[in-house]
């Protein structure tokens, strides 16, 4: 984001930025920036249970798929969307 704003590209009003994992260090930049929150300690939860797994039955332990939900959490970096008939 620095970069693009050092070039003159306005953020959200030119392009706008998202991220991964909600790092809270990058809220402070401005403006702050949209990201994906991710549920790291369910994360942590099922990979012990994964670890835990294969150790009883070994490296050939049965695998599932594991979906856990994210969030967006939309901050000043992205521009709201335009709906028909509406201007941006």
């Amino acid at each position: 984001m620095q970069e693009l704003q050092q070039h003159g590209v306005r953020i959200p009003q030119d392009i706008s930025v998202a991220g991964f994992d909600d790092i809270p260090a990058l809220q402070s930049f401005s403006p702050s920036l949209t990201t994906i929150h991710s549920p790291m300690a369910a994360m942590g939860r099922e990979a012990v249970k994964l670890l835990l797994r294969m150790i009883e039955h070994g490296e050939h332990a049965p695998a599932e798929p594991i979906l856990l939900p994210g969030a967006l959490v939309v901050r000043g970096s992205v521009r709201p969307c335009c709906r028909h008939g509406e201007p941006c």
